[in-house]
């Protein structure tokens, strides 16, 4: 499968800004970490179904229309991000959830389970460990094998989803939104049906045109024809020319799985904390995006060292860059520093410039900054740009 192809079709589309509440469409994705980007091989060598015709604009408007539902299956995520080589012997600790960052390269194999509501299990199983989110909608417990710890979160009352305003449009008028926003910056094609998992699924293909700075090559979505529910993520990289991004489904069985599956018992000798799991929803930048004169500086810095209370934005399409505050956590081990606030600490290089000092990471796909004075500046584009956007 190439980076596009003559058998695309494409769609004619312009932009709009209006922004898609995450709560409106991660339902039909349980357990967010892993099915918001799911991804996946097709399954040998079968032949492409034959489906009725939809257009991008169909498929998406399918997507954010679906109901959830229930399911279960196998997950397969490989990650090329020009990380450098970390240490991956603890395994993925769901207990810690600063240490998550091992998921961001290689391959992870997940199972996955969800009851089309509030309940739902997540399991990362890598090597002879395994580590655990369990939900039954009131308690969430993070567990993990290797350390033989549990943490228990006491959730709030069960949402529904007149809990949050849902948009008045429809999911037509949804979708040829979302389709004007991408279409300013990208082509956005239909490709050949494909196989994922053994099911019937389109695929819709996004290509950035006319910006030879991101790093994002093209972005491939496979959407299950009968459930609408995304099968396969693949992202594509301008430095490598190969996937960066392949996440998914490898098994998918869409009936409910029994309740059992989300009720966990710690086993004996097993270290119990009472805590506090970063449950709550990020917050999102305002629809306006923020100046670097907006920042809020320390008393006596200057403008280099700013530390934005909200992310800052620069630039617009694919080869946006956003700063946002880590607070004095960079990935720095310079002075001042708190030591292993970041696991990257010791393996990026240390540079410096006009906009500062930190550590980089060059990535294939994405390109982080962490400056010693604790701001973050990340984007799908060469660290050279995020350089000119914190000496902004």
């Amino acid at each position: 499968m190439g980076l596009g192809g003559p058998r695309h079709t494409l769609v004619n589309v312009r932009t709009s800004t209006r922004r898609t509440s995450f709560r409106w469409i991660a339902p039909a994705a349980a357990a967010g970490l892993v099915i918001a980007t799911p991804g996946l091989l097709t399954v040998g060598a079968s032949a492409e179904p034959t489906l009725p015709p939809r257009d991008a604009e169909e498929i998406i408007a399918a997507v954010i229309a679906a109901e959830p539902v229930a399911f279960s299956g196998e997950v397969t995520q490989e990650m090329d991000l020009g990380l450098p080589a970390l240490p991956r012997d603890a395994g993925v600790d769901f207990t810690d959830p600063g240490a998550l960052w091992s998921l961001a390269s290689g391959t992870n194999t997940w199972r996955v389970w969800y009851d089309g509501g509030h309940s739902y299990r997540v399991a990362i199983i890598r090597g002879q460990s395994e580590s655990d989110l369990i939900s039954n909608g009131s308690v969430l417990w993070a567990w993990s094998s290797q350390s033989q710890t549990a943490v228990r979160t006491e959730l709030g009352a069960a949402e529904t989803p007149d809990d949050h305003s849902v948009p008045t449009e429809t999911p037509q008028d949804a979708a040829r939104e979302m389709l004007r926003e991408l279409g300013q910056y990208s082509a956005v094609a239909t490709d050949e049906n494909v196989r994922v998992a053994g099911r019937s699924a389109y695929e819709v293909v996004v290509t950035p045109q006319d910006d030879d700075q991101t790093r994002v090559a093209q972005v491939r979505m496979a959407v299950d024809a009968e459930t609408s529910m995304p099968l396969r993520l693949e992202v594509y990289s301008t430095v490598t020319g190969r996937l960066a991004v392949d996440v998914g489904f490898t098994r998918i069985d869409y009936s409910t799985p029994n309740a059992s599956v989300f009720e966990f018992t710690p086993p004996p000798g097993a270290e119990v904390v009472e805590g506090s799991w970063p449950t709550a929803d990020p917050q999102l930048p305002t629809d306006e995006p923020m100046t670097p004169s907006d920042a809020q500086a320390t008393p006596g810095a200057d403008a280099t060292t700013a530390t934005p209370p909200n992310p800052v934005t620069m630039g617009e399409g694919w080869s946006q860059v956003t700063i946002t505050s880590a607070g004095t956590q960079g990935a720095s081990d310079s002075p001042g520093t708190p030591e292993g606030a970041n696991p990257l600490a010791t393996v990026l290089p240390h540079i410096g410039g006009d906009w500062g000092s930190g550590t980089v990471l060059d990535g294939t796909l994405v390109s982080f900054v962490f400056a010693d004075d604790g701001r973050v500046a990340f984007g799908a584009v060469a660290p050279e740009a995020l350089y000119e956007a914190l000496a902004r």
